[in-house]
C-alpha cells in the first residue's frame, strides 16, 4: 500500500483545472456574502464583488461561508496535542501502514513513494519511538494539532452549500478527511448542474444525501480516537489483542480498509 500525499493530489486537481481553463486564485478571501432568491453576492478580501447563481464554501475548519450563514458548528475538542511528521526512513517497509500501541501513545506510519512516510501520534516525540531497525532521515514536514469533531446542522442554506472541513472536522483517524471533501464537491457538482437548469431543490438535496454520510464519519471517527487514545488498562489490552483477532476473523480486514477508504457506500447524487 502507497499513500498518495495530499500535496500531490491538490497538484493533480490543480493539474486538472488548468487543462479546463481554470487558475485557482490563492490568496483572496471571504469578507461577507448576501443572497436573494436569485443569486449569490461575495464579498471578497481584494475588494472585489461577485455575484453567481451559487457559492460552495469549501473553506476550511474556520469558514467564513459558515460564519457568514449563521451556522452552529457543535461538537467537542480536546486538549491532548496530536503531531504529524512527513519523514524519510529506510529499513521500513514501503509497501506496509502500521500502527504501534505503545504505553506512551500510539504511532501510525503510513507509507509514501521515494520512502518517505507520514508518522501521526500523540504524546512523547514521535521520532525516539520508531522501531530499532528504522533508521529516520529528513524531516520534510511537521506539525502539531489538537483534534475536534464537529458537524454542522445543515450543508445548505438557500444558494450556499458547505464542503469538506467547512461543514465537518474530525480526527485524522482513518484518513478520510480530505477525501470527505472531495466526496462532497463531486455530489455538490451532480447536484449544482440541475440547480443551474432550474431545479434549486437540488442543492437541498445535496445537504440531505452529504449530511449523513458526513456525520456518520465523524461519529466514527470520535469513536475510533477514543479507543486509541484511551490509555486505561483494560483498553491497552484489547489493543494489543484486537489486530491478530480482527486478522483471523475471514473479511473483517477487507470490511475496515473499505470503511477507513470510503468505499463502504455509493457517492449517491440522488
Amino acid at each position: 500500500m502507497t499513500i498518495l500525499p495530499q500535496a500531490r493530489t491538490e497538484a493533480l486537481l490543480t493539474e486538472a483545472l488548468a487543462d479546463l481553463g481554470v487558475t485557482p486564485e490563492r490568496g483572496v478571501g471571504l469578507t461577507g456574502l448576501t443572497q436573494t432568491p436569485e443569486a449569490v453576492t461575495a464579498a471578497l478580501s481584494n475588494g472585489e464583488s461577485v455575484t453567481a447563481a451559487l457559492l460552495l464554501g469549501a473553506d476550511g475548519a474556520h469558514s467564513a461561508v459558515r460564519h457568514a450563514l449563521g451556522l452552529d458548528f457543535p461538537g467537542d475538542a480536546s486538549d491532548l496535542p496530536w503531531h504529524l511528521m512527513d519523514v524519510d526512513i529506510a529499513g521500513a517497509p514501503a509497501d506496509e501502514a502500521r500502527i504501534d500501541f505503545q504505553r506512551s501513545g500510539p504511532i501510525i506510519a503510513l507509507p509514501f513513494s521515494g520512502g518517505t512516510f507520514r508518522l501521526i501520534g500523540f504524546g512523547e516525540p514521535l521520532l525516539p519511538r520508531l522501531p530499532a531497525s528504522w533508521t529516520a532521515g529528513e524531516v520534510r514536514w511537521a506539525s502539531e494539532f489538537r483534534v475536534s469533531h464537529r458537524m454542522v446542522p445543515t450543508m445548505a442554506v438557500g444558494r450556499v452549500a458547505l464542503a469538506g472541513d467547512a461543514a465537518h472536522i474530525h480526527s485524522p483517524i482513518g484518513g478520510r478527511g480530505m477525501n470527505l471533501g472531495i466526496e462532497d464537491g463531486f455530489v455538490f457538482a451532480a447536484c449544482a448542474v440541475d440547480a443551474l437548469q432550474g431545479d434549486l431543490s437540488r442543492i437541498a438535496d445535496y445537504a440531505r444525501l452529504r449530511h449523513a454520510v458526513d456525520a456518520a464519519w465523524v461519529k466514527t471517527s470520535h469513536g475510533l480516537t477514543g479507543f486509541v487514545t484511551d490509555q486505561s488498562p483494560m483498553v491497552r489490552f484489547a489493543k494489543r489483542i484486537a489486530p491478530p483477532i480482527a486478522a483471523s476473523i475471514p473479511g473483517l480486514v477487507d470490511m475496515a480498509l473499505k470503511r477507513g477508504l470510503g468505499l463502504d457506500h455509493p457517492t449517491d447524487v440522488r
